[in-house]
C-alpha cells in the first residue's frame, strides 16, 4: 500500500487491526481534528473543579453589629465576635469585594468547617461518577459517555446558581461532580486509542492543558463577576454551547469497537479515517484470526470486570500502587490550587497557579519521551516534594510571607501538575483496552478521595500554619518511592486484555 496514488483506491484485503490502522493513518488530519474537538469539551473541567476558590471564598474581615442602629464593634477579638454571634446578639457585617457562599450563609466561627462540605461533596461525586463513567464507557462506548458527561456537567453547573441554602448547594455540587466526572478522563482514553503510541503523551497533555485553560478562564470571569451565583451561570455556558455543536463530530474509538466484537462498524470507521487522512484505502476487511488477541469471545470480554482486576496478580499490583499515587497527587495538587492565601491577593495567586500549569505540561511531554514514564513521574514528584518541604522549613509557621513562599509553592505546583499529566498517560498504558476506562475510573476514585479529605487537611493550619504543606511533602515522598515499583511503558504495545499481562511482555 502506498500513499499519494492517483487511482481510486487500493483494497487493504484482510489483515490485523494494528497493520490496517497504520495504513489508514494513525495520527493524521482525522485524529488531529478529533483532538481539537475533545480539547474544547475538556475546558469546563477546570471551571467546575476550582469554582470554590472564588465561589466559596472567605471575606477579608467582618465586624459584629450588636443591634440595628448601633455602630459595629470595631475593637473586639475573633473569639468575642463569635460568642456574640452564637448567642444571637449580633449580625455579621462583611468587608469583602465578593459575594460568596460564606458571606451569604454566614459560614464563620463554629460554622466555618461547613465551608468544606460542598468541596468534599464535589469530589465524592467525581469519585462516584469516575467509577460509573469508566464502567459505562467500557460497556456502551467512549463517545456516548464523553458527550453526555459534558452536557449534564454544564446543566449541573447551572443548577448550583439556584441553591437556596448550604444543603441544596452541597447536593448540587455532588451531582455536578458525578455527572461531569467523565469530561476529562474519558476523552483522554478515547484520544489515546485513536493516536499512535508515539503521539499518546502529546495528545494526553494537550487535553490536560485544557484544564489549565479553564482555570485561567475562571480567574478572568471572577475578576469581572463578583457574585457567586452569576459566576456559576457563566461557568456553565462553555459546556452548554460547545456540546451540541460538537455532538456529531466526536467518533467512537475503533479499538473499543474491535474489543466489543463490532468488526463491521470498526471497518467503516477505519475507511472514514483513511478518507479524511488522504489515504487511498478501500474495502477494509479485518482478519478475525489476527484480531483474536484483541477479542477472543464475547464471554471472555464480559468476564473482565472490577473483580478481575484484582484476580490478575500483575494488574492487582499496578492498581494498588497507582491508587495511592493518584490519591496523593490529587490531594497535593488541589491543595496547592485552592490555597490562595499565598501571594498579594487571591487573583494573583490563582493566576500564577494557573499559568504554571502550561510549562508543566510541556515538560511532561518532553521528559515522557526521553526519560520514559516511570523516571519522569518520579522526578516531577520529587520536585514537588522538595519544594514543599523547603517551603515549610523557611516559613517559620507563616505561609503568607511573600515572594519566596509563593515561588516555592508555584514550583511545587509545577511538579505536581506534571505528575498528574504523567499519571493519565502512564495509567492508560498500564491497563488493557478491555478494562482501560474502568480502571482509570477506579484510579480517579482514588484521586477524588484526596479531594474529599483536602478541606480538612487544610484545616490543620489552625494547629500550625505550615502543617498541611508538611503533610503534602511527606506523602509525595512516599508516593514517589512506591511508584518506582511500576514497569516502564514507553513505546510498548498497548495490552488489549487482562490475559496479555500474564505472558510477561508488558512487565519490564
Amino acid at each position: 500500500l502506498h500513499q499519494g496514488v492517483d487511482h481510486p483506491g487500493i483494497p487493504v484485503g484482510t489483515m490485523g487491526f494494528d497493520e490496517v490502522y497504520v495504513r489508514v493513518g494513525d495520527f493524521g488530519l482525522y485524529q488531529k481534528r478529533v483532538l481539537l474537538f475533545l480539547s474544547l469539551l475538556c475546558i469546563p473541567s477546570g471551571l467546575y473543579a476550582l469554582f470554590a476558590v472564588f465561589g466559596d471564598t472567605d471575606p477579608q474581615s467582618w465586624t459584629c453589629n450588636r443591634s440595628a442602629g448601633v455602630a459595629a464593634q470595631e475593637v473586639v477579638s475573633e473569639e468575642q465576635k463569635c460568642e456574640l454571634w452564637k448567642s444571637g446578639d449580633c449580625q455579621p457585617e462583611y468587608q469583602a469585594e465578593r459575594n460568596s457562599t460564606v458571606t451569604e450563609w454566614n459560614l464563620v466561627c463554629g460554622d466555618r468547617w461547613k465551608k468544606g462540605l460542598p468541596v468534599s461533596a464535589l469530589f465524592v461525586g467525581v469519585g462516584v461518577g469516575s467509577w460509573a463513567s469508566g464502567l459505562l464507557s467500557d460497556r456502551i462506548g467512549r463517545r456516548v459517555v464523553t458527550l453526555w458527561s459534558s452536557l449534564l456537567g454544564a446543566l449541573a453547573a447551572l443548577s448550583t446558581a439556584l441553591s437556596w441554602n448550604l444543603l441544596s448547594y452541597t447536593a448540587t455540587r455532588f451531582i455536578q461532580g458525578a455527572v461531569a466526572a467523565g469530561v476529562l478522563p474519558v476523552p483522554f482514553v478515547l484520544m489515546g486509542e485513536l493516536a499512535r503510541p508515539s503521539a499518546r503523551e502529546t495528545c494526553g497533555n494537550i487535553l490536560q492543558a485544557m484544564f489549565a485553560v479553564g482555570m485561567v478562564m475562571l480567574c478572568c470571569l471572577a475578576l469581572i463577576i463578583k457574585n457567586w451565583r452569576t459566576l456559576a451561570i457563566a461557568c456553565s455556558l462553555p459546556g452548554l454551547i460547545l456540546t451540541p455543536i460538537l455532538w456529531r463530530h466526536i467518533p467512537e474509538s475503533p479499538r473499543w469497537l474491535l474489543v466489543q466484537g463490532r468488526i463491521k462498524e470498526c471497518e467503516v470507521l477505519l475507511e472514514s479515517i483513511a478518507k479524511t487522512n488522504g489515504r487511498s484505502v478501500v474495502n477494509i476487511q479485518l482478519d478475525e484470526s489476527k484480531t483474536t488477541k484483541h477479542v477472543d469471545t464475547n464471554k471472555q470480554k464480559k468476564s473482565e470486570g472490577v473483580l478481575d482486576l484484582f484476580r490478575n496478580a500483575v494488574m492487582k499490583r499496578r492498581v494498588v500502587i497507582m491508587l495511592f499515587y493518584w490519591f496523593v497527587t490529587s490531594l497535593v495538587y488541589y491543595g496547592l490550587s485552592m490555597n490562595a492565601s499565598i501571594g498579594p491577593n487571591i487573583y494573583v495567586s490563582f493566576f500564577c497557579a494557573s499559568l504554571v500549569e502550561f510549562p508543566s505540561y510541556f515538560a511532561s511531554v518532553y521528559l515522557l519521551r526521553i526519560q520514559g514514564r516511570r523516571k519522569s513521574t518520579a522526578l516531577f514528584t520529587a520536585i514537588g516534594c522538595v519544594s514543599l518541604l523547603i517551603c515549610v522549613l523557611l516559613s517559620s509557621g507563616n505561609l503568607a510571607g511573600g515572594s519566596t513562599q509563593l515561588s516555592l509553592s508555584m514550583l511545587a505546583k509545577f511538579g505536581l501538575g506534571s505528575t498528574f499529566a504523567n499519571l493519565y498517560v502512564y495509567g492508560g498504558e498500564l491497563t488493557p483496552t478491555s478494562v482501560r476506562n474502568m480502571t482509570l475510573g477506579i484510579l480517579s476514585v482514588g484521586a477524588r478521595a484526596g479531594g474529599v479529605v483536602l478541606p480538612y487537611v487544610m484545616m490543620l493550619d489552625q494547629v500550625y500554619e505550615s502543617l498541611p504543606y508538611a503533610v503534602f511533602g511527606v506523602l509525595c515522598l512516599l508516593a514517589m518511592l512506591i511508584g518506582l515499583l511500576l514497569p516502564e511503558t514507553l513505546n510498548t504495545e498497548l495490552p488489549q486484555t487482562l490475559n496479555e499481562l500474564s505472558d510477561g511482555r508488558h512487565e519490564r
